[in-house]
């Protein structure tokens, strides 16, 4: 789950998997490392989860440091009934638009390479922020399979949000734009939980089918086999850009 500052992605993954493993807080920046909660999987698989994380290094979730950007976390959770998924790790990603970003945004890269599906996470007020279409187009060359969650949308809004964004993604990538799922503001007749007033939103029962549906969906477009071939291109098309500054540094250094 990617996304921008205070776009909902930590209640999202609580959501997935029916559980309040993720900390959710109104303070925009709260999680700055990325944190993988696992369902149904067995410690001894995480090993090559913990191989491609490096050089960043494992922590228990209750020793994160907000100083200490070098660590991330991968635990097992005990999931509930309503869960999405039956085995996965599902990673609450930091986000990549603050300015303190800069010190985490490689942990925030690290699990969109390892992941099989990615859900991009934003709210109607964020969603157009070049922040968001810059890593739109970055991960787009991965190839992997992607839907769009836009939270905090009224109803009056919805439809002219969710055209934006399609005619938007239609300028920019000469595509229709991945599938969206809209997350409304829904007052709830019972008094919501801690974690939902935090959140400031309680997701209806058909939003959350939505979403179900569409992870289901991206689920079964999974191609591990394919993934080698857009990683090549990925390297190929960005290794120019990597590689100016040192070879003007050479250029330097021989002139």
């Amino acid at each position: 789950i990617i996304g921008p500052t205070q776009a909902g992605k930590s209640t999202l993954c609580n959501l997935i998997l029916d559980t309040n493993a993720a900390g959710i807080s109104a303070l925009a920046g709260y999680t700055v490392h990325a944190q993988g909660f696992a369902a149904n999987v067995d410690e001894s698989e995480f090993g090559a989860l913990e191989a491609l994380m490096q050089p960043l290094t494992r922590v228990a979730l209750e020793s994160l440091d907000h100083e200490k950007l070098e660590h991330y976390v991968l635990e097992s959770v005990q999931v509930g009934s309503h869960a999405m998924v039956e085995k996965a790790v599902v990673w609450d990603s930091p986000d990549f638009d603050s300015i303190e970003s800069g010190g985490y945004r490689g942990a925030v890269l690290q699990a969109v390479a390892m992941a099989d599906v990615l859900i991009l996470m934003v709210s109607k007020d964020k969603y157009a922020d070049k922040t968001v279409w810059d890593m739109l187009k970055l991960v787009s060359r991965l190839g992997k399979p992607l839907f769009v969650c836009i939270n905090k949308l009224d109803e009056k809004d919805k439809h002219t949000v969710l055209e934006s964004f399609q005619q938007r993604h239609l300028e920019q990538f000469g595509t229709a734009s991945p599938n969206i799922v809209a997350l409304p503001f829904v007052k709830s007749s019972m008094e919501p939980s801690t974690d939902e007033k935090q959140a400031g939103v309680v997701i209806d029962k058909q939003t959350r089918a939505s979403i179900a549906v569409e992870l289901q969906h991206c689920s079964e477009k999974v191609d591990r086999s394919g993934q080698s071939q857009h990683i090549n291109e990925f390297v190929e098309h960005y290794w120019p850009q990597w590689m100016a500054p040192i070879e003007l540094e050479n250029d330097a250094r021989n002139s």
